[in-house]
């Protein structure tokens, strides 16, 4: 469909906006950049249809859907672009504009992005080009490592969305938007039409096609948090794996016998994205399996595994049983956190303790820091059940790093990026910084639990060496003792 680039609009306060470009899709409308380089305009369109709303009473309806949209208990804090104002005589609204972002949609190879790369690297010569070229757009759009991370913020947003019994209602990779470049990690929701409590009895809702929960699309049901938690888990793993967890190889090869009747039987992808096919990993019937895009050894861990096999196994066709939002930004942080990045191919990959060098160039693994959280039994001066394992790369013998909330505290779905503590070289010292003021932190300088010296973040602590390891005590409602060791 070709798209008017010069059209005006005008919002209720009397704003004129012209829009330029797509931004992005979605289910029910299309966003627009504007003239003005801090708006984007939406524009809600007809149902299986680029077409916009012309209808007056649709028109109406719409707009009675955003001012209803404006009631809602939704945080004023929370990531997720709001209504700024509505358009005049058509269905959309202004909203500001999220600079220097892009939807998760960047993370798949397209062949504009694979016609940018021109060299293939030695360690990928042996592999077919198209195969290359998509690990290293991988690569190039920050690997595993920023793939955990944004999704872990997307989960987050939509758990507070959950805590508040609110639905999103329209995940995809079209609505979820990351910061362009590596250094920033910010991420917002884009398209908050669709949130609303849940309606009781309802029989359809509104969703992006290939998203959507098997409910959903047969018309079982409408919106509802485990219909969000599908949407979320099919983003979460095909991001990750460059594989849909529904298009496998019986849907790619037309069926698993060739006397199949797929034609009378419908189309195989609509009945895979329908949930009427099992999915590619599922435990129980091996029916659709495939082994297409990156190998889920390397991108997925025990735990996230689990979690996909209870969201598509059982959660396919039992929609209670799948995990809530609430489980997925730890166990992705969890997997985030072990991760490391190989200096000379930039791929990130899991840490084994018997792992010595890359698993896709072989370059050889250089030094690491590790850091282990243990509940604190002050009492008896023992650290007890390990609650968190943070690793990271140390090049050029160079040393960064901010530790975040998570190490010191009970995870939190809302604050476990927030970092607590920087740590870095300066000369010839490790130099540890408190960042959190009100966090009692101590540094231990031995094994007695008197021996200690307070964090203040008016003085640095600065140590010779993390060969040895450190310990330091965090004492708040749960007293944690943290680890931290350097190794290679």
């Amino acid at each position: 469909m070709a798209h008017n680039k010069q059209q005006l609009f005008v919002d209720e306060h009397h704003n004129n906006h012209q829009k330029t470009n797509v931004l992005g899709t979605g289910g029910q409308g299309i966003v627009y950049r504007t003239s003005d380089s801090d708006i984007a305009i939406k524009l809600a369109t007809i149902k299986d249809s680029e077409k916009p709303i012309t209808n007056k009473v649709d028109i109406r309806n719409f707009q009675t859907k955003i001012q209803n949209l404006r009631l809602l208990p939704i945080p004023e804090n929370i990531n997720i672009t709001k209504p700024m104002a509505m358009l005049k005589d058509s269905a959309g609204y202004v909203m500001h504009l999220l600079n220097e972002m892009q939807p998760f949609s960047h993370f798949w190879h397209n062949p504009k992005a694979i016609r940018k790369i021109k060299n293939i690297p030695g360690w990928l010569e042996k592999i077919p080009e198209e195969s290359a070229k998509q690990l290293i757009h991988y690569s190039n759009t920050g690997g595993l490592r920023r793939r955990l991370s944004g999704l872990a913020k997307c989960a987050s947003i939509l758990s507070e969305l959950h805590s508040m019994g609110l639905i999103y209602g329209d995940i995809s990779a079209e609505n979820v938007f990351i910061s362009k470049y590596s250094e920033s990690n910010e991420l917002w929701l884009i398209d908050p039409d669709n949130i609303r409590f849940i309606k009781g009895g309802a029989k359809s809702g509104v969703y992006t096609p290939k998203y959507a929960a098997p409910e959903l699309v047969q018309h079982i049901s409408g919106g509802s948090f485990e219909t969000d938690c599908h949407s979320f888990a099919v983003l979460t793993f095909w991001i990750l794996t460059l594989n849909h967890p529904f298009i496998g190889d019986h849907v790619i090869n037309g069926g698993a016998d060739w006397a199949d009747d797929t034609v009378r039987d419908g189309d195989l992808d609509e009945k895979a994205y329908a949930g009427l096919l099992p999915w590619i990993d599922d435990e129980k019937d091996d029916s659709n399996y495939s082994d297409n895009g990156l190998p889920r050894s390397l991108v997925l861990t025990d735990k996230l595994r689990g979690l996909f096999q209870l969201t598509f196994g059982v959660g396919r066709t039992t929609p209670w049983k799948r995990p809530t939002i609430f489980h997925w930004p730890k166990a992705l942080m969890e997997a985030y956190d072990k991760t490391l990045q190989c200096i000379e191919c930039k791929m990130s990959f899991y840490h084994k303790d018997d792992l010595k060098v890359c698993p896709f160039c072989g370059t050889k693994i250089n030094e690491l820091i590790t850091v282990r959280t243990y509940l604190y039994d002050e009492e008896n001066n023992k650290k007890k059940n390990l609650q968190w394992i943070f690793i990271r790369e140390v090049t050029s013998n160079k040393i960064k790093i901010a530790l975040p909330n998570r190490i010191f505290f009970p995870f939190s779905n809302k604050k476990f990026d927030v970092p607590i503590l920087e740590m870095y070289r300066e000369e010839s010292f490790i130099v540890l910084k408190k960042l959190e003021i009100d966090l009692d932190l101590y540094y231990v300088k031995g094994n007695s639990k008197t021996n200690w010296e307070s964090l203040d973040i008016k003085n640095r602590l600065s140590i010779s060496s993390l060969t040895k390891g450190i310990t330091l005590i965090a004492k708040e409602n749960i007293p944690m003792l943290i680890n931290i060791k350097k190794s290679r």
